[in-house]
């Protein structure tokens, strides 16, 4: 958004002598960085551009909100160990319980977290089980829909103002697809190859619901539903290649998986961890330092923070904390990463 940087880059631009007398590659990059100034609304006149600042202003106060939401506002349903039948013991030590207040019965607390979300979708036979957990969450967050349609008008409204059909025409202007019919095409197009494979997948799916749900003794329903998916993905997976998630758990303990997976990482890119003592935000957070392998030269540091917990961001993620840079007196600040 700085008016006089872009300025010098026109000069550039619109200096075809110049342009002409670069290499392919370094026209290419001009361009790019033009194409950038000019996608922030830098050639908007003076007052488009304080509107679209305040279109984006907002959108970021929206999109911190729905995050806020997403993160802070999780649901949860009580259950009787019959009404989870399927579940592995695992997944009840250790587990908080509670006097449901409906029957004034003891059950366990499921949350729709994903540590509980997917077992609880792969693993419960009761379709009524299932059925609750997801309704729970994908129906919580109720304040979020007013928030996606005003940003779904605002960022309409930041697309016409810098000369775009739709969001969509802005957004893949820089994609390999470019422009939306082509996504659409593309969609339709992979959609008809795939429908081919799906139907047969999903006649096995038919074939198994019908078989359990008889077994219950209830009305056979071979509709899919969205609880259903995965359930049943996963009993074709135990019986018809006799994998079974709770067999090969066994081998894959949290502190053999962070130990391979970080000693891979030292091997591949020429790194030293070392764990240190230093203390993390929470007494589950880990800090390891980062040296380079050959040079011994200190490069930064990361911190693990693998667990769920109340309050927590409940997503697989790894953000900058703070970036490295060189500093005038040619001193070094480190880079800090959390995962």
């Amino acid at each position: 958004m700085r008016e006089d940087v872009y300025a010098r880059i026109l000069k550039v631009v619109e200096n075809r002598a110049i342009i002409e007398s670069l290499s392919p590659l370094d026209r290419r990059l001009v361009e790019r960085i033009d194409r950038d100034y000019r996608r922030s609304g830098l050639r908007l006149d003076r007052a488009k551009r304080e509107e679209l600042r305040k279109i984006k202003q907002e959108l970021a106060e929206l999109a911190s909100q729905f995050s806020r939401h997403i993160s802070e506002e999780d649901a949860e349903v009580l259950y009787t160990r019959g009404e989870l039948s399927g579940m592995p013991d695992s997944f009840f030590d250790g587990r908080e319980t509670r006097v449901d207040d409906a029957d004034g019965v003891e059950k366990f607390v499921v949350t729709t977290k994903y540590p509980d979300l997917y077992p609880v979708l792969m693993h419960a036979k009761r379709w009524q089980a299932r059925k609750a957990l997801k309704l729970k969450e994908e129906t919580r967050c109720p304040e979020n829909i007013a928030i996606i349609e005003k940003a779904i008008k605002l960022r309409y409204q930041a697309a016409q103002l810098m000369g775009y059909r739709t969001h969509a025409d802005y957004q893949l202007e820089i994609m390999m697809a470019k422009k939306p019919d082509h996504v659409t095409k593309f969609e339709s197009d992979l959609r008809a190859r795939l429908n081919v494979l799906a139907e047969l997948e999903l006649k096995t799916m038919d074939e198994l619901k019908a078989e359990e749900l008889e077994s219950f003794g209830e009305p056979v329903d071979t509709t899919l539903y969205s609880w259903d998916y995965l359930y049943y993905k996963n009993l074709i997976k135990e019986r018809q290649y006799n994998v079974s998630d709770e067999e090969v758990k066994q081998y894959l303990s949290m502190e053999n998986v962070t130990k391979g997976i970080l000693d891979t990482y030292q091997h591949t890119l020429g790194l030293r961890f070392v764990r240190s003592s230093e203390p993390g935000w929470h007494k589950d957070v880990f800090v390891y330092e980062v040296w380079d392998a050959k040079t011994g030269e200190f490069v930064g540091h990361f911190l693990m923070d693998l667990y769920p917990r109340e309050g927590k961001y409940n997503h697989a993620a790894c953000f900058p904390i703070r970036s490295g840079f060189e500093r005038p007196d040619g001193t070094r600040e480190y880079p800090v990463a959390a995962i």
